[in-house]
């Protein structure tokens, strides 16, 4: 599911009944979603995320010593989704060995964290000290400073934001009367019609202003 559906097309664009595989209806949708997903910077359909890596930095240094770790971490990816179904775990890399190998990871208890899902932003509920010393001062670091989520993020169907899908549908609208009215699509250029770079060149400067509300922060 990308943010705009056949069924979008279908209630939006009075003149189309159906977006067949294949077709130009479905060209020019593909566009569409392409080139929200560019200027967005990220996927909207449900994801699964495994085991995606985040390196802690420093906060706070004295005289090149570390005396604080950042206490959040922005996920790439959100809104995030958690239920029964849907865990949200997190894991911290252990020392590194002789060899260069990290010798296991902890997985962190889930009551020790909380996560804003709106935002994706992770951060630890109270200071959190483990026998092996992973955490400490309310803080994320391990000895590499390396954090791993699996997490699932994104949208459903029924939780699209209405803007943003009804800017989508606006773009497509216009974009199929123009063709419609200049009828100068020839059938060999018809791959090219739905590109995401001439959809882009064809976005109004409102639906470019929804589009960008929907950015993806970039993380920490």
């Amino acid at each position: 599911m990308a943010v705009l559906t056949d069924d979008d097309i279908i209630a939006g664009i009075p003149s189309i009944s159906v977006v067949d595989s294949g077709s130009l209806e479905e060209l020019v949708k593909n566009g569409v979603n392409d080139a929200v997903k560019t200027i967005c910077q990220r996927t909207f359909i449900k994801t699964t995320f495994t085991r995606e890596r985040y390196t802690v930095r420093p906060a706070r240094q004295r005289g090149g010593i570390v005396i604080q770790f950042a206490d959040k971490i922005r996920l790439r990816n959100y809104p995030v989704i958690e239920g029964v179904s849907d865990p949200f775990v997190l894991e911290v890399e252990s020392s590194i060995d002789a060899q260069g190998e990290t010798d296991g990871v902890s997985v962190v208890d889930r009551t020790s964290f909380l996560v804003e899902r709106d935002l994706g932003i992770v951060s630890l509920r109270s200071v959190t000290i483990s026998s092996d010393q992973l955490f400490s001062s309310g803080s994320f670091p391990s000895t590499r400073g390396v954090i791993l989520m699996t997490y699932n993020a994104g949208y459903i169907a029924a939780d699209m934001p209405g803007d943003l899908v009804m800017a989508a549908v606006h773009l497509y609208g216009r974009i199929w009367d123009n063709f419609k009215n200049q009828r100068q699509m020839e059938a060999g250029s018809q791959t090219d019609f739905g590109t995401k770079e001439l959809v882009r060149a064809q976005i109004a400067p409102e639906e470019l202003m929804v589009f960008k509300r929907y950015r993806r922060l970039i993380a920490a």
